[in-house]
């Protein structure tokens, strides 16, 4: 019985951590990431990869929230603080958008936000504040916008 507590409180913690703290990790390795760009415009590349997330998770994220009003699980499991609509997640939105703005300029760093950003969003399920829908709806919408502002920019670049 014991055993099977202590591998619940294990699992517990690691849910947590991954739903409150990876997304602390991912934005000090997303600026890691930009400062060690020095061949680029560090302002127009902050512009183009933290505005374009900011913009996708609190515009779109927060229209579409309100449109849709849906409520989060009602689970009494519930290991972390979530309040406000739960479709589509806002942190799956903004985490999404941003390593695919990554991705579009560094495969490789990119790939490592797209596994945070996977890592953050299968925590929140399993903290029961989210359900897969609003996983996936948020994935979605971040990608989506940011390849849509990679070619605006590339656009205006020209």
């Amino acid at each position: 019985m014991s055993g099977s507590r202590a591998t619940i409180t294990v699992m517990s913690w690691l849910i947590v951590f991954g739903a409150s703290w990876v997304p602390v990790v991912f934005i000090i390795l997303f600026f890691y990431w930009w400062l060690e760009q020095v061949n680029t415009d560090r302002r127009k590349l902050l512009l183009h990869t933290l505005g374009t997330a900011l913009i996708t998770r609190f515009v779109f994220g927060t229209i579409l929230k309100n449109f849709f009003a849906k409520a989060r699980p009602d689970n009494l499991l519930t290991l972390i603080d979530a309040t406000g609509y739960a479709f589509p997640s806002g942190h799956a939105t903004f985490f999404f958008s941003l390593a695919t703005s990554v991705f579009i300029m560094n495969k490789r760093w990119g790939i490592c936000f797209y596994a945070l950003a996977a890592i953050l969003s299968i925590s929140r399920v399993l903290a029961h504040v989210h359900d897969y829908a609003d996983i996936l709806s948020g994935a979605v919408l971040g990608i989506v916008v940011a390849l849509v502002a990679s070619r605006i920019f590339r656009l205006k670049s020209l």
